[in-house]
């Protein structure tokens, strides 16, 4: 075989194959559930983006990280399928296996290109703006005002935690299959069962966070599934008058310690 078909060969003890699938019937009960999963997550999708792109109000910037994220999420979960095919039906993936190489190449070659070219679009857009529209933009100002955006500060925050949460608990699961004691290879099957469908519970996570973390988007959510949403049980008066007091106590700080 080719030296650089070696160097970027799969290696098949790090994965489960068909013997195991037909050996333990566990483990496609456990994978049952992960593909349910993925299908949610597909058929989800474009409705997401939909209510996304509807919520106006949201900043443009946010929205398009939020379709950006989801089209992420599900390219992913194709690939999985695929993966599993491979894995169950122990199909040779050499075509896969000759094209990895360059392509890791070319991955890391546009990388390092994006961060160049947006790094210096950022400092030419950023001096053009303080030199002939006398903007003055201060950088560390925007942050600071940053700081007084609690809603945006909670809604990262979560999502932050849950992922924090379920790479954990994924990397815990993979340890114990790589590095499980021989004795125990069910076990360390399953384990692997269960890292793959960590990640597939938090893609539904995601979009779970994303839609309830943020009023107006779940909002537009309602408005489109009225069935999957509760009814507001809180009186309009009082609702207003929570938000009234909100932006007074939130502009109160932002001008005290502003000046």
């Amino acid at each position: 075989m080719n030296p650089l078909i070696d160097l970027v060969h799969i290696d098949r003890s790090h994965s489960i194959n068909g013997t195991a699938y037909h050996t333990d019937q566990i483990l496609l009960l456990v994978v049952g559930f992960e593909m349910i999963s993925n299908i949610g997550v597909l058929l989800i999708y474009p409705f997401f983006c939909y209510v996304v792109i509807k919520s106006n109000i949201v900043h443009h910037n946010v929205r398009l990280q939020l379709c950006t994220a989801a089209s992420f999420y599900s390219i992913g979960v194709l690939v999985r399928f695929y993966l599993f095919y491979c894995q169950y039906t122990v199909v040779p993936d050499d075509e896969v296996v000759y094209s990895h190489l360059s392509a890791e190449i070319l991955r890391d070659f546009s990388r390092t290109l994006a961060v160049f070219v947006m790094t210096e679009s950022f400092n030419l857009t950023t001096v053009i703006m303080n030199e002939v529209l006398k903007y003055t933009i201060s950088v560390s100002a925007c942050f600071y005002f940053m700081v007084f955006c609690g809603n945006l500060r909670i809604y990262v925050l979560r999502m932050v935690k849950v992922w924090f949460l379920f790479v954990t608990l994924s990397f815990m699961s993979y340890g114990f299959f790589v590095f499980g004691p021989n004795g125990l290879e069910l076990w360390r099957n399953v384990s692997y069962c269960i890292f793959e469908l960590l990640t597939a519970l938090h893609f539904s996570t995601f979009y779970y966070l994303s839609i309830t973390g943020n009023a107006h988007i779940h909002k537009q959510f309602c408005s489109l599934f009225p069935c999957l949403c509760r009814p507001n049980t809180v009186e309009p008066a009082d609702l207003q008058r929570e938000q009234t007091t909100e932006s007074a106590r939130y502009f109160a700080d932002l001008r005290r310690h502003w000046n």
